[in-house]
């Protein structure tokens, strides 16, 4: 690892000046140059577009292409280039300030990193936060990539990926059949379950584990296209997501559940959340709530308008009600299901509290 920069840096560089840096890491890495620092001449395009024949640049030769080729790659103006890496384990840099008008330069970092954490199988994260990408993200990503992480967070934590952007090659219509990425054990509003390619809607898009981690998969095909992938963020809720799937959230063994937002602040109002647990052929369902604060109300005991948590013995809101409990309920003795399913509705009413917790398991009694 190490540093370079254009003379004088941080004061000027001079004019008609040439310097070149040949940069070797081990064989089997490759290098990542990160730009810190790039105030070039202004006005011109990053692409060096139209730039007056004695402006300023910089070259970098061997960079890795999505065409799985060395390339050379050029850079003008006063735009932030993004991380760079090589197609081996070399790379040569070159700055020339020619004739022209004269600014700061730049200063960058370089790395040896492992080529094939770029396109990682099952990587696993496990920080309370952090980010990836798609293999080049913000340039082009390669052909032939079948790249994976797993994101885990402790016992009781919920996983938050938010997608700010991406691009990727739609072919067979909402079947992504050629690249596409999918963010797996998880849920979402803004995107349905399944494939994600082409372009999204709206953005960002916001994922939300429904057990303590998540996997997300990139697959591009063997056509050779122009587009930048994913990038993403990632965090760790010690809370309820704020949100509840639009599909009732498939449980099995023993959990937890709860509202939304809990223990962090009052549940929202926004739909239902429903949970479809089942158990072994064998046995059948317990469940106990644990913590029970919804919030009052003055119409009929456990109406519509009110909060409540209803549950089935069975495994959809058309089975036999096994009970519905609001507040001022008598809800801490537990409940068991006469199958080996019970369906969990929570309809929150027009008014919120802090919400409900409640665990659940397998039992022969």
């Amino acid at each position: 690892s190490g540093h370079i920069s254009s003379p004088n840096f941080p004061n000027n560089y001079d004019a008609n000046r040439i310097c070149t840096w040949n940069i070797t890491v081990p064989s089997g890495k490759i290098i990542k140059l990160t730009f810190l620092n790039f105030t070039l001449v202004a006005g011109e395009s990053d692409d060096c577009a139209g730039a007056a024949a004695d402006s300023a640049r910089v070259f970098i030769t061997n960079v890795a292409s999505h065409g799985g080729k060395p390339n050379d790659f050029k850079t003008c103006g006063q735009k932030f280039p993004p991380p760079v890496y090589s197609e081996g384990n070399f790379i040569e840099v070159r700055f020339e300030s020619r004739t022209g008008p004269v600014n700061k330069g730049f200063n960058a970092t370089f790395e040896a990193i492992d080529g094939h954490s770029l396109c990682p199988t099952d990587m696993i994260l496990n920080e309370t936060s952090g980010s990836f990408s798609s293999p080049f993200n913000p340039r082009n990503y390669p052909f032939n990539q079948t790249c994976s992480w797993k994101i885990i967070g402790k016992q009781g934590y919920r996983v938050e990926l938010t997608l700010p952007d991406y691009n990727i090659q739609r072919c067979g219509g909402t079947a992504c059949s050629c690249d596409y990425m999918e963010v797996q054990n998880s849920f979402s509003d803004e995107a349905l379950p399944g494939k994600l390619c082409g372009t999204p809607r709206f953005i960002p898009i916001k994922f939300y584990s429904l057990h303590e981690s998540l996997r997300v998969l990139f697959v591009s095909d063997d056509a050779n296209m122009d587009y930048d992938g994913f990038g993403a963020t990632y965090k760790l809720l010690n809370y309820s997501p704020p949100i509840c799937p639009k599909v009732a959230i498939p449980l099995s063994g023993s959990g937890k559940i709860s509202s939304t937002n809990y223990p962090k602040s009052n549940y929202t109002t926004f739909r239902n959340c429903t949970w479809h647990i089942t158990a072994p052929a064998d046995k059948i369902v317990k469940f106990t709530f644990t913590d029970f604060v919804l919030s009052e109300c003055s119409a009929n005991p456990c109406s519509d308008s009110c909060s409540y948590v209803e549950l089935y013995d069975g495994g959809s809101t058309s089975s036999p009600s096994l009970g519905r409990f609001c507040q001022g309920s008598s809800w801490n003795e537990t409940q068991l299901s006469n199958g080996n399913q019970m369906f969990v509705m929570f309809h929150p009413g027009q008014t919120v509290d802090r919400g409900f917790e409640a665990k659940y398991e397998s039992t022969t009694t």
